[in-house]
């Protein structure tokens, strides 16, 4: 402590003592500890934790949710009148209006004061009611109906189509609702609408406004339904304006203005003592101070500070709780941070300044666009789909990452499938930001503008009469030359539109004006022209078409992935566009290690069992919705969602024919499954009295028996089970420390039950059904991991034992004796994935993924590729012969096949047979395989053994003469060998000129790249001619690779200026000629090694550092620092195109960039594409997007290590290392596809909401 300190009150129960003697120092504390240092009258204070960190009580500038209730102080008169004038409306009827500015707090006081008050049966059963609370978004009706028709359990699009038509249909709907199991005849469904002005900024359908308006005005106006309306002050008008709303707006709105200082000071303490911290003393003063509220404010009186600064102390305090000492909020802190004034402007300059000059650009657009820019009005933020943000970019990676790094500081907000400005304050107290949207305001409005007219066209079916023409056309295109970039496809898909039908037009009345001697010809050449204009446009709506389905394929690719998967089939089978086959080949690379993906579910995947073949996969999510998968693993998949109310646990015998739920009122229910896959009549059993629910990990709460016959759960207090032919239900008392783990015995008079101690020592035990007697099974043990078998007979178990290992046992789980041998690991973490049906064979996660066989304590296989975030499905799957584990994660459940043996090689570096039909790949130990380039065949069809004396490979070529006949590898120092490429048989072992050694190798080193140091003095490579090149040093040597003769011998040296060094020498196409590049020299010497003469030269640039020609020798790339990339013609020399910035940063990334052939045809493949780029266009003349490794738009991007001659077959990884060779035709990927996803076709809800007509017919036709 300080000795300023202000004295503190002793902890009681708190004893520390101490011992010490010679110099020997103590420190003590009973809670933090603070250590001072001091410069003079300057001082800094660091603190060691006296416990662990709390959790942080303030959300900044995002909004208090429900969750956060117990931290929302400050409110409690404001709620308690809400819900007073709620009380009124349960009888009087109409829309609760909550008015305030923006940054008052309205939607905090919606969700954490409101919702937990009804929760809190603040109203008469209010505990019980229903509550939707929504935003209207862009698409309001679409928003309310998938509301109302989760809590029907009606269909979203056939509720939209309905409530149009009638919106007062609405109230049966809610009436229906209200009448369901919790329902009562005094139940209401609470609709809470917060931000309630995006249906002014956001919605550009006044038609859908009206509607909307309508649909809550019956909701209120019923007895079935109470309507709270959250809507920012400067908004009133625009409420005013309608005439359903303005009756709203004079009966008793509850509008939200400054809290007074005792409430602040509420909402500043109370969090923080509720969250375990403290408050340095004057911190709140200064807090008030800077916030603006007066000091001499009484209890009753209002603060003096303006309501929309509130969002300031928000994130003031939070960041206070970021710069905190140990556990208490200090003035220090608060300074360092900026104070109120300037803490969102502080942090959002950090973020931005931390990035790079590209990412800078790249977020001013970002944030631009999450901006609608007000004409009357404050400009808002709005939510954008991530989708359409990363399609408008012209860098999606950098887009990714920038949102990355705002949203981890709280300054953008990321849901499911949208992002938005976490808060109108950012507007404001940002000058950068502020400054972005006084430089363009009138291109904003104006892209603002197009963008709403090109939304209405979209819904209004594409309606020629909705596109632009005359003066609104020409001022929309007056902006492309200055901000075309900025427009997404849709936006310029609709001006091109507007500007072809206007110059049609303009042809027809210029047409029309022709005199009457030719009207014969006329009608001719107007036959003709519409023959044609209509032919284009066909040509043209199909295109769009296909744009539109890849873009809506790639809008539902986290949310329903074999929906994306179905979209961009149909996307390239409308017609093969850039996007559309660019969208396919993100699906396949997705999915191409699947055998099966399973989507579609309401909601996200929270509970999923299947049938011991996989065939049948019972599902729920988090909304409670479920879904009945048939014919899952082979076949024609069949998705049936079952209406079961909101379903908590779902379960499926092992023979796939009957399934099993509890609901969350704790009611079981059953059902048969036919052969077909139809399903019987739901069964309901008797309800357990008060039950409660596992929400965290439910896979294994509840449980079906073998034979189908039995259910049973657990929770904390009871066992209970159910006999499904006679619905009779029994109960008995849990074991002590009972969890989510429970499985019925194979014998079906056992229950096996998860059990937890205090220090996270878990166990198993029996529970005896006829007498209630348990036994041990698994003694609890710290740490332990443990699997059921499918059969019930045994468990796998992993104890973690030492520092260094882990041990994995099987256990019979009749008498818990062990099975097998016990199988040690090197690593101390468990890994269990899943178990097979009778115990034998387990998954495990350890360096990588492996499969063990429990019996005779044996790997069988290792090397497989598990995810990293979904949670499998501990059953292994037996599909025919084939062995499978299903993983679920958010959006999908997913087969993948395990392998039989072990597939994982430790490669060094591959290359492709000219073909690229076969793969040739250089293994740490220095040996060569040769095996054929589908990934599905794993057969070695030759081998080259390791070298002797051994050689270590890292940083070795492999290099393949131009006929592809021949293969060169280094073995030695100076040693390189050539080889027969079919059958890696050696033709000629070359000793050359010793190069110097490469610079050694450190720890950094291996710690930075994985690999050592690269030896950049010794290269080799066969020329044009065919012949074998080698450069040590200076030394240059032309061989015969078959007789391993010397043709020539050149020293580079000769070329030389004092004190110059070689770059590269590379080849020429010329026989025994090479091409130099000296450092700093613009001038590229082409040299004759017999002779030593410089032949010609070739005029370049100083940063020049390696060249490539192509075949002819019309052309050639330049590689310059930077790793930036030219095209350019030799005669007359002059580029013609570049630089290609898409290699840039690149540095042991491997990359390819070559020509193909002697046509001008250049390829680069990098950054996630690979791009054809043609001598005398500008534009790639094919490309190929690959995205982002596994969807995610995050991380290391896709590398490239060979491509084909023909460029048709790439050799490629993720940045896991994860791929193999891809063939770059979309009909091989497309059988992948559809097996993947079961050979679905479209529902008719589904295609009814595609953006455009899908083809007719099967998108995908099964094979048998």
């Amino acid at each position: 402590m300080e000795p300023s300190d202000p004295p503190t009150t002793p902890l009681r129960g708190i004893h520390l003592e101490a011992h010490a003697s010679g110099d020997a120092r103590i420190q003590l504390a009973a809670r933090d500890q603070h250590i001072y240092y001091r410069d003079g009258v300057r001082a800094r204070r660091r603190t060691v934790a006296g416990g662990p960190v709390p959790e942080c009580p303030y959300p900044g500038l995002a909004a208090f949710g429900p969750e956060q209730a117990d931290w929302f102080f400050g409110r409690d008169g404001l709620v308690a009148e809400l819900i007073d004038r709620l009380d009124r409306r349960l009888d009087s009827g109409g829309v609760q209006v909550v008015l305030a500015p923006s940054g008052a707090g309205k939607s905090s006081l919606l969700r954490a004061g409101l919702l937990p008050a009804l929760d809190r049966a603040a109203l008469p059963g209010s505990d019980r009611w229903p509550k939707l609370v929504l935003t209207p978004t862009t698409d309001p009706l679409w928003v309310l109906a998938a509301n109302l028709a989760a809590l029907t359990g009606g269909d979203v699009v056939a509720t939209v189509e309905e409530l149009t038509t009638d919106p007062r249909r609405c109230v049966p709907m809610l009436a229906r609702a209200s009448r369901g199991p919790s329902g009562g005849p005094d139940t209401r469904v609470v609709v809470v609408v917060d931000q309630f002005e995006e249906l002014f900024t956001l919605c550009a359908d006044d038609r859908q406004r009206r509607v909307f308006i309508d649909l809550l005005v019956h909701l209120a106006e019923s007895d079935a339904g109470l309507v709270v309306i959250g809507v920012r002050a400067d908004f009133y008008p625009a409420c005013a304006d309608r005439p359903r709303l303005r009756a709203a707006l004079q009966d008793a709105p509850l509008v939200v203005g400054p809290m007074s200082e005792p409430e602040l000071r509420e909402a500043i303490l109370y969090p923080a003592e509720a969250a375990g911290l403290q408050i340095e003393p004057g911190l709140v003063e200064l807090l008030l101070r800077d916030l603006g509220a007066t000091a001499n404010a009484g209890a009753d009186r209002e603060a003096g500070y303006e309501a929309g600064r509130l969002p300031l102390l928000a994130h003031a305090l939070r960041v206070c709780w970021q710069q905190r000492n140990g556990s208490t909020l200090t003035v220090r802190g608060y300074q360092d941070a900026g104070g109120i004034q300037h803490a969102i402007a502080t942090t959002a300059d950090r973020v931005h300044d931390g990035l790079d000059a590209a990412g800078r650009l790249v977020a001013r657009a970002l944030f631009l666009r999450l901006i609608r820019i007000g004409e009357g009005t404050e400009d808002v933020r709005r939510s954008v789909s991530r989708a359409g943000l990363l399609a408008a970019s012209a860098d999606p990676a950098a887009t990714l990452a920038v949102l990355a790094v705002f949203t981890q500081a709280r300054l953008l907000t990321q849901r499911e499938d949208t992002v938005e400005v976490t808060h109108e304050a950012l507007l404001t107290s940002w000058p950068r930001l502020r400054e972005w949207i006084g430089a363009d305001r009138d291109w904003l409005r104006a892209h603002q503008q197009i963008a709403d007219d090109t939304e209405s066209w979209r819904r209004g079916g594409r309606d020629v009469s909705l596109l632009y023409r005359g003066t609104r056309l020409a001022v929309a295109r007056q902006w492309l030359p200055a901000h075309g970039g900025d427009l997404n496809e849709a936006e310029r898909d609709y001006l091109d539109r507007s500007y072809a039908q206007q110059r049609t037009q303009t042809r027809r009345r210029l047409a029309l004006r022709s005199g009457l001697a030719l009207v014969v010809v006329v009608a001719l050449v107007l036959g003709a022209l519409y023959w044609y204009t209509n032919r284009q446009r066909d040509q043209a709506q199909v295109l769009a078409d296909s744009r539109a389905l890849a873009q809506a394929s790639q809008d539902v690719a986290t949310s329903d992935p074999a929906l994306s998967v179905m979209t961009a089939l149909a996307a390239y089978r409308t017609a093969p566009t850039q996007e559309a086959r660019n969208q396919l080949l993100r699906e396949y690379l997705k999915h191409s290690q699947s055998t099966k993906v399973l989507s579609g579910l309401s909601g996200k995947l929270k509970v999923s069992h299947t049938s011991r073949d996989g065939e049948v996969v019972f599902a729920s999510t988090d909304m409670g919705r479920s879904t009945l998968f048939v014919h899952a693993a082979t076949g024609t998949v069949r998705a049936e969602p079952l209406a079961a109310g909101y379903v908590v646990y779902s379960m499926v015998a092992p023979d796939g024919k009957r399934a099993a739920f509890i609901d969350e009122t704790g009611t079981p229910g059953w059902f048969d499954v036919g052969v077909d896959g139809t399903t019987g009549p739901v069964r309901r059993l008797p309800k357990v009295a008060g039950f409660t629910v596992f929400y965290n990990a439910p896979q294994d709460a509840a449980a079906l028996s073998a034979d189908g016959r039995m259910i049973a759960v657990g929770m904390k207090d009871r066992l209970v089970w159910w006999d499904l032919e006679t619905g009779v239900k029994t109960e008995l008392a849990a074991p002590p420390g009972t969890v989510n783990g429970l499985w019925i015995g194979a014998d079906d008079r056992t229950l096996l039950v998860k059990t937890v101690g205090e220090q996270r020592d878990y166990g198993l035990v029996a529970v005896d059904l006829s007498t209630g007697l348990s036994r041990a099974v698994l003694d609890r043990a710290q740490d332990r991991q443990f699997l059921m078998s499918g059969d019930r007979t045994a468990v796998a178990t992993c104890l973690p034992q030492g520092d260094d290992q882990s041990v994995y046992q099987l256990v019979r789980v009749a008498d818990g004796a062990a099975l097998g041998s016990p199988y040690p690991t090197k690593s101390v973490h468990c890994g269990l994935v899943g178990l097979d049906a009778d115990g034998r064979r387990v998954l495990v996660k350890d360096e990588d993924g492996s499969l063990l066989d429990l019996v005779r304590g044996a790997k069988l296989s290792s090397g497989i590729q598990l995810p990293g975030l979904a949670t499998p499905i501990t059953d292994l799957i037996a599909s025919g012969d084939k062995l499978l584990v299903a993983y679920m994660d958010t959006a999908q459940l997913t087969y993948t096949e395990l392998p039989p043996g072990t597939r994982t090689l430790s490669v060094v570096t591959q290359v492709l047979t000219r073909d690229g039909a076969k793969t040739i790949s250089l293994l740490k130990d220095g040996s060569l395989q040769l095996r054929p380039a589908d990934d599905d065949d794993d057969r070695l069809l030759a081998r080259a053994p390791a070298p002797q004396p051994a050689w270590d490979p890292d940083g070795n070529t492999l290099g393949l003469s131009g006929d592809g006949t021949l293969l060169v590898n280094r073995e030695g120092s100076n040693v390189v060998v050539v080889r027969e490429t079919e059958s890696l048989r050696e033709v000629s072992r070359i000793t050359t000129a010793r190069p110097t050694s490469p610079p050694p190798t450190t720890v950094g080193d291996y710690l930075a790249t994985g690999h050592k140091q690269p030896d950049n003095n010794f290269g080799y490579y066969f020329d044009h001619s065919g012949n074998l090149l080698t450069v040590a040093d200076t030394q240059v040597q032309s061989w015969d690779p078959r007789t391993g003769d010397q043709i020539a011998h050149w020293d580079a040296r000769a070329v030389l200026p004092p004190g110059g060094e070689i770059n590269s020498v590379g080849p020429y196409p010329a026989a025994n000629q090479v091409a130099v590049v000296i450092s700093g020299d613009p001038v590229v010497r082409i040299v004759d090694l017999i002779t030593g003469r410089t032949t010609t030269t070739v005029e370049t640039t100083p940063d020049l550092i390696s060249i490539q020609f192509d075949a002819g020798g019309r052309y050639f790339a330049l590689l310059r620092q930077a790793s930036v990339v030219e095209l350019w013609r030799r005669d007359p020399s002059r580029r013609e195109l570049g630089p290609f910035h898409s290699l840039t940063g690149i540095n042991s990334t491997p990359w390819v960039a070559r020509f193909l052939g002697g046509d001008g045809r250049f390829v680069i493949a990098a950054n996630n594409s690979i791009r054809i780029h043609q001598i005398g266009s500008q534009a790639p003349v094919d490309s190929y997007e690959f995205g982002h490794p596994n969807g995610s738009g995050q991380g290391s991007p896709y590398y490239f290590i060979d491509l084909s001659s023909d460029g048709k077959t790439v050799l490629y990884a993720d940045d896991k290392g994860i791929g193999g060779t891809l063939s770059l035709d979309p009909a091989s990927w497309m059988p992948k596809l559809c097996g993947a996803i079961g050979y679905r076709d479209f529902t008719p809800d589904e295609r009814a909401a595609l953006p455009a007509s899908a083809p007719p017919g099967h998108l995908c036709q099964p094979t048998g």
